[in-house]
C-alpha cells in the first residue's frame, strides 16, 4: 500500500511538472514566447521555450539575449538544415478575451511591415490556430518535463513541424500574416489585438520599438548560436569622477572663504 502511495505521489509530481514546463498556450491567458525554426529541405524543426510571458513582453521591453549553445536538440537540428530554405519566427499567444475591443491579444515577427500593420479584426481570431502547433510541440523534447524546454522534430510528426500545411510563416493559412523570415532577416515584432467587434475594422497593431528613431528587431545567428531582441536600451548614467567630486568642493570651499573675507572686511570698516 505504501509502495502504491509513494507510485502516486511520484505520478503526481511528475505531471504538476509536465504542466509547468510546457510553453504556455493562448488558452492560458497569458501565453509564453516561443522561438521555432524549420527547414523545407530536412523537413526538420526546432522550437524552444524563451520563458517569458506576453504580459511581461510587451511594447517598450529591454533588449534579450537567449543562448542555444549546448542545446543537443539545437546542434541536431544545424548538422542537417539547409540555411538557404530555413524560416524562423517568434511569437505568443492569448486567445481568452472574447471577440471585445482588446480581447485575443497576440505578440509575433514579421518580415513584411505592410501585412503586419494592416490587419483586419476578423484575422485576429485565426492566430489562436498556432494552439495546435504548441500543443504538438509540447510533447516532444524536454518541453514535458523541463521549464524553458526545446525540441527536435519533422515533418512526420504532424503539426509540431510548422511548415509543410500547418504554415506558421502564415499563421496557418488563415491570417496571410507574413511572420517568418530566414536566417539572414532581422524580424520586426508587433503586438496584435481587436480594435473593435467590427470584423473588418483594423485591428490596433503596435510595432516594438528599440533606440530613439530604431525598430526593435529580432535576430537569430547560428555562428554564436543565440537569438536576440534589439529592443529599448537602458538610459546609460554616466557616474562623476571622484577628482570632480574633490574639485567641487574645494571650489565650494574657496567660495566660503571668500564670503567669509568679504563679511570680515565690511565689519572691519
Amino acid at each position: 500500500m505504501k509502495g502504491q502511495v509513494k507510485a502516486l505521489v511520484v505520478a503526481m509530481a511528475l505531471a504538476a511538472g509536465s504542466a509547468n514546463a510546457a510553453i504556455d498556450t493562448a488558452t492560458s491567458g497569458n501565453g509564453e514566447l516561443y522561438f521555432t525554426i524549420w527547414d523545407s529541405t530536412s523537413q526538420k524543426a526546432y522550437t524552444k521555450d524563451l520563458g517569458i510571458k506576453m504580459n511581461d513582453f510587451q511594447p517598450g521591453h529591454g533588449s534579450e539575449t537567449f543562448s542555444l549553445v549546448g542545446d543537443t536538440f539545437w546542434t541536431g537540428f544545424l548538422s542537417t538544415a539547409n540555411l538557404a530554405t530555413t524560416l524562423w519566427m517568434v511569437g505568443a499567444n492569448d486567445s481568452t478575451g472574447g471577440s471585445v475591443a482588446g480581447g485575443p491579444r497576440y505578440l509575433s515577427t514579421s518580415d513584411n511591415l505592410t501585412t503586419a500593420t494592416n490587419q483586419p479584426n476578423s484575422n485576429l481570431s485565426q492566430f489562436a490556430a498556432s494552439d495546435s502547433f504548441l500543443l504538438a510541440a509540447n510533447a516532444f523534447g524536454t518541453h514535458p518535463t523541463q521549464a524553458n524546454g526545446s525540441s527536435l522534430t519533422a515533418a512526420a510528426d504532424g503539426n509540431s513541424y510548422p511548415g509543410g500545411v500547418f504554415n506558421m510563416d502564415t499563421w496557418t493559412n488563415k491570417a496571410k500574416f507574413s511572420a517568418a523570415g530566414d536566417t539572414n532577416s532581422s524580424l520586426n515584432f508587433f503586438a496584435l489585438t481587436t480594435s473593435s467587434t467590427n470584423p473588418v475594422g483594423k485591428a490596433t497593431i503596435t510595432q516594438f520599438q528599440g533606440a530613439p528613431s530604431q525598430v526593435a528587431t529580432w535576430d537569430i545567428n547560428v555562428g554564436t548560436n543565440t537569438l536576440s531582441f534589439n529592443g529599448v536600451q537602458p538610459e546609460i548614467v554616466t557616474p562623476i569622477p571622484a577628482a570632480a567630486w574633490l574639485l567641487g568642493s574645494a571650489l565650494l570651499g574657496l567660495v566660503g572663504v571668500g564670503r567669509r573675507q568679504a563679511k570680515t572686511n565690511v565689519i572691519a570698516a
